[in-house]
């Protein structure tokens, strides 16, 4: 399951999130549900939880696969990494949705992103 979520309550042991979207398997709906969670999550994070439960240490997806709003239609979209666009292209990364029909590429400039790219190559 992936799963993301806006902090409503914390305490020393659980974080509660009120409105956690939830999106199963090939599934194009977003579901929302309480998610409890043993660690914190950033509102705008992607993370891989449980299905059902406690979240135990959820594991937060690198941007290379982003939720994005789509402003022409009130649904949300995943996009994936493509590439890096050429300069004659522009500057950011070609994202691309195989479910969205509506706007299947999206050029996105992402400056956290860019510093991941940079040290995965020079790593």
């Amino acid at each position: 399951m992936c799963g993301r979520g806006a902090l409503s309550k914390g305490d020393d042991d659980l974080f509660t999130f009120d409105r956690a979207e939830r999106l199963v398997g090939s599934n194009m709906t977003f579901e929302e549900r309480e998610l409890a969670s043993t660690g914190p999550m950033r509102g705008r994070g992607l993370y891989l939880v449980p299905a059902s439960g406690v979240a135990e240490n959820p594991l937060q997806l690198l941007p290379l696969i982003q939720l994005r709003s789509v402003p022409e239609s009130e649904e949300g979209a995943v996009y994936y990494y493509s590439r890096r666009l050429t300069p004659d292209e522009g500057q950011g990364f070609r994202f691309v949705s195989y479910h969205f029909e509506g706007r299947p590429e999206e050029q996105i400039e992402d400056p956290a992103l860019t510093s991941l790219i940079e040290d995965l190559r020079s790593a």
